[in-house]
């Protein structure tokens, strides 16, 4: 029971990780004045350091000198990055959705095709949410965890009927390494959240360094570092679906000369 629960512990953080991190995180973001206030901070920031960058073009051109590798050509990516730092909110939110977006279309897959609704989220119990929508109950459902004890006590086929004492070490394993999984999965995703929240604070400074030769290196950083976050939550769900797509299949099984039986699982057939 206590491993259960942890387990149960497990699948509501995965779920309300996989909701408010991915699927509602925009509107989240949006409702976040820290974001909007940081941001501007730095905007402005950006824009005097793209002043002074003006400024140091124009006295090398007019001395005719070349220091420290700013010279008229760079003139050309400084507009380019002016115009795009003041979007640079827009622009980096607007990656992140379309990230968000396709990993919203996988979560909808592996929940059968509907999203839950913040009322649904809000007005329904923890065990209610469990037991009818998230990510979790595809996984616990299709691992039979929660009649696994009760069909392991009366099947012959793996341990000795009503060997309590082993079906509750294996199930013990099996709960401990469910719950590591979820535990996992969930911890992936608000640290994505996470670190995508100070990268959107940040992007002033990633379009000023395109600008700035002593910024490039921050500037490329900040472009991967946004792109490997963003695709995270869509890649994780999608390995997930195609992983809950295999074992649900009615052939998966006649892989390993086991009858055809698509409610069957492995060792209780």
């Amino acid at each position: 029971s206590l491993f259960a629960w942890l387990v149960g512990v497990a699948a509501i953080t995965l779920d309300y990780a996989v909701y408010y991190t991915v699927v509602t995180m925009g509107e989240y973001v949006n409702r976040l004045s820290a974001v909007g206030v940081t941001w501007r901070i730095l905007r402005d920031i950006g824009n005097i350091m793209l002043i002074f960058g003006f400024l140091s073009v124009g006295i090398t051109t007019i001395l005719n000198v070349d220091w420290y590798g700013v010279s008229k050509k760079m003139l050309p990516m400084m507009f380019v990055a002016a115009i795009f730092l003041n979007f640079s909110l827009f622009i980096a939110e607007a990656i992140v959705d379309t990230g968000n977006l396709f990993a919203t279309q996988f979560y909808t897959q592996i929940k059968g095709g509907s999203l839950p609704t913040s009322s649904y989220m809000r007005d329904t119990t923890f065990m209610q949410q469990i037991e009818r929508d998230g990510v979790s109950n595809k996984i616990m459902g299709q691992l039979g965890l929660q009649t696994l004890y009760t069909a392991a006590r009366t099947n012959d086929k793996v341990f000795a009927a009503g060997n309590t004492w082993v079906i509750g070490f294996m199930g013990i394993l099996l709960f401990i390494i469910t719950a590591f999984v979820m535990f996992s999965l969930a911890f992936i995703l608000i640290a994505r959240f996470v670190a995508l929240v100070f990268l959107i604070i940040a992007s002033p400074l990633g379009f000023a360094g395109l600008a700035i030769p002593g910024f490039a290196n921050l500037a490329k950083k900040w472009w991967t570092n946004i792109f490997e976050q963003t695709i995270t939550a869509p890649i994780l769900l999608l390995m997930l679906y195609i992983a809950l797509a295999v074992i649900t299949d009615a052939s998966f099984l006649t892989g390993f000369g086991v009858a055809r039986d698509p409610n069957a699982w492995l060792g209780f057939l």
